[in-house]
Formats: structure tokens, C-alpha cells, sequence
């Protein structure tokens, strides 16, 4: 973001991320030091609590073997680059406390009169993360004294599948920046 605005003289108004980029999304926003009065987040089936869900992503025995001291290459999906997955990762993730760090943001977002603005999207038939995570997303940042709106899609699994919610998805995410963001 800072590279876009310092380097590319762009201004960004809103930033999205989907699952862990939606996590990503919300610990840069505590770095920003971007210049307006305030901007959007879109946290996309976002996991809050992250001591849950690695199992599910790479298989109860990889798990085990890495917390046994075994690193293991993994590759999650066709998309993604093989990674080495070691003990001292799956710790560091487990360790990260998404309420402690949006409660504590940098003084970047709020000292400076910067307001946040953030839309909580989840599919309501999501297997992967629970409801209760976007909810607690948007408890975190309300907490802190942000906008936060949840939005949930009705069927609507963890990557949005169907045409039909992606289409949801989207019309609600550009409604959030129009008539959130850019008000």
C-alpha cells in the first residue's frame, strides 16, 4: 500500500483479502499510514482464531509429524507454491491473537484521524471457518470504536463456488466501497 501511494502516486481507499489473505488484510491495516480520512477493509472468510484450522488445510498427519519435529513440504492446493511447514510456523500461527491486534492497532490508523471502514463477508455454509469468526472480526473493530458491517450468504461455501454468491459477494463488496468507503 505504501509503494502504490509513495512510489505510484496512487491513492488506496480500500483493501480486500479472502481466507488467510483476509487475516494478512487485517494486521497490515495496524502498518498503514496511508493519507484521507478513512479506508476500507474487506475481510472475505476470514479465520480470527488462529490456533484452528491448519488439520483441515494439510492433514492431521503432516500436523503431527511437523509438531514431532519432522518439517514437511506441503503443497495445499494446484494454485500454490510448495512450502516447508516446521514446527516453529505452526507455533507462530497458533500465537497470533487477531483481537489483541486489532485492539491495538498503530496509532498510524487512529491517531491520525483515520477511520476504518470494514465489511465482514462469509458464506453461511462456509466448512472451512466457522460464522463465529467473522463475528468476532467485526466485535474486534466495533470494539475499537470502527465501522464494521457483517454480511452472510446464504449457502454460500468458503470460496464462494456458485456464480451465483460470487456475484453477491461482489455486488456487496463495490456497494461497501461506494456507499462506505468513498461517502
Amino acid at each position: 500500500i505504501g509503494h502504490l501511494e509513495r512510489v505510484m502516486g496512487k491513492t488506496v481507499r480500500c483493501v480486500l483479502g479472502h481466507s488467510k489473505a483476509a487475516t494478512v488484510v487485517c494486521l497490515a491495516l495496524g502498518e498503514l499510514s496511508v493519507g484521507g480520512e478513512r479506508i476500507g477493509a474487506a475481510c472475505i472468510s476470514g479465520r480470527f482464531d488462529m490456533s484452528r484450522g491448519v488439520e483441515r488445510s494439510v492433514g492431521r498427519g503432516i500436523v503431527q509429524a511437523v509438531m514431532a519435529g519432522d518439517p514437511q513440504l506441503v503443497t495445499v492446493s494446484k494454485t500454490t507454491q510448495p512450502f516447508w511447514l516446521t514446527r516453529e510456523r505452526l507455533e507462530e500461527r497458533a500465537a497470533i491473537d487477531m483481537g489483541r491486534a486489532i485492539a491495538t492497532m498503530s496509532q498510524n490508523v487512529s491517531g491520525n484521524g483515520l477511520k476504518v471502514c470494514f465489511l465482514v463477508a462469509h458464506g453461511e455454509s462456509d466448512e472451512r471457518i466457522p460464522i463465529s469468526d467473522a463475528l468476532a472480526y467485526a466485535r474486534a473493530f466495533r470494539e475499537r470504536g470502527d465501522e464494521a458491517e457483517v454480511h452472510l450468504i446464504p449457502g454460500a461455501d468458503h470460496c464462494f463456488s456458485s456464480p451465483g454468491h460470487r456475484d453477491q459477494l461482489v455486488g456487496r463488496v463495490a456497494a461497501f466501497v461506494h456507499g462506505t468507503v468513498l461517502r
